[in-house]
């Protein structure tokens, strides 16, 4: 992986757009990792960074944290060039409403079937009648 960074580094380094996205991975590294996983997208907008998050109590969160976030923004500027031409004075949160939905497997019955189809029909409508014998006949056919 180290390989890969340097190539990509030696491809990209003065593109600005790859400068910004390392500047947003080191504002994010040293967050809780719950913090970090939540981030579905980062950018900069100007002087603004707008995080997409995937919960909206993960936005009341990085809003509570966007001084650390900010502090840690100046840490770098302090002590690396990673952050030059680059300025942070905003911030914008978004909920992305996609679910990671898993879909769950089928419960299993925990009953048997005791339907028999011995029930009184009583419709006085000819096409509710044949609906419900044929209700009746699938129920005969399975017991």
């Amino acid at each position: 992986m180290k390989n890969g960074e340097t190539i990509v580094h030696k491809l990209f380094g003065s593109n600005p757009k790859y400068k910004r996205q390392r500047v947003i991975r080191a504002l994010l590294a040293p967050l809780p990792p719950i913090m970090r996983e939540a981030a579905r997208s980062a950018r900069f907008n100007g002087d603004t960074l707008i995080l997409t998050l995937s919960s909206q109590a993960m936005k009341s969160e990085y809003y509570i944290k966007r001084d650390q976030i900010r502090s840690i923004f100046n840490a770098l500027k302090r002590e690396t060039s990673l952050c030059d031409g680059i300025e942070l004075n905003n911030f914008k949160f978004f909920v992305d409403r996609k679910t990671d939905f898993v879909s769950p497997e089928p419960p299993e019955l925990s009953y048997e079937e005791r339907a028999r189809g011995r029930f009184e029909n009583r419709a006085a409508n000819k096409t509710v009648y044949e609906a419900i014998e044929g209700v009746r006949k699938v129920i005969r056919s399975r017991s």
